[in-house]
């Protein structure tokens, strides 16, 4: 399956004063971001969004924005390298779940959460406040951003099996 859709395509149907309808159709830009689970000793790998940053110490899964034309494992590859100096292999990365999220602050984001298997070097904070290993029945007492904390329930079952 191919999710590639840089646009969510809203139709909009509404009375016309005269008993005809009026239907409009508006693109709404959507931005592609994937996400890494890293497990380490039944444990996950949970970021905090630094002061400054949109949602600021708030919680997530380490990732990012593709880049045009890029596949989804090499983009984590590169995000990972970028926020964390890790070096973490796209044929290691299998795909859990996908999901559609709105935010007001940026639109609408399709995310793609991978389960990432095997990676080089220590994490770091690069782009983070703080970096903390939380076992996956403790991941819903963290603060997370919405979209993680939605599909939390999925990705622990997809984890499992």
């Amino acid at each position: 399956m191919v999710w590639d859709s840089s646009y969510l395509n809203l139709l909009l149907e509404t009375e016309a004063g005269d008993g005809s309808f009026l239907i409009t159709l508006f693109r709404m830009p959507v931005r592609r971001i994937v996400a890494a689970l890293l497990p380490r000793s039944g444990r996950l790998l949970l970021c905090r969004r630094p002061a400054g940053k949109l949602q600021a110490g708030k919680w997530e899964f380490p990732g990012g924005k593709l880049e045009p034309g890029e596949r989804e494992p090499v983009a984590l590859a590169r995000e990972l390298a970028e926020e964390l100096g890790i070096a973490a292999r796209p044929e290691r990365m299998r795909l859990l779940l996908r999901r559609r999220q709105w935010y007001a602050e940026t639109g609408w984001l399709d995310l793609a959460f991978y389960q990432v298997n095997g990676w080089r070097g220590r994490p770091g904070r690069r782009h983070y406040s703080v970096l903390r290993w939380v076992p996956l029945h403790r991941l819903s007492r963290y603060d997370l951003l919405t979209a993680d904390r939605l599909a939390l329930g999925k990705l622990s079952a997809a984890l499992k099996r």
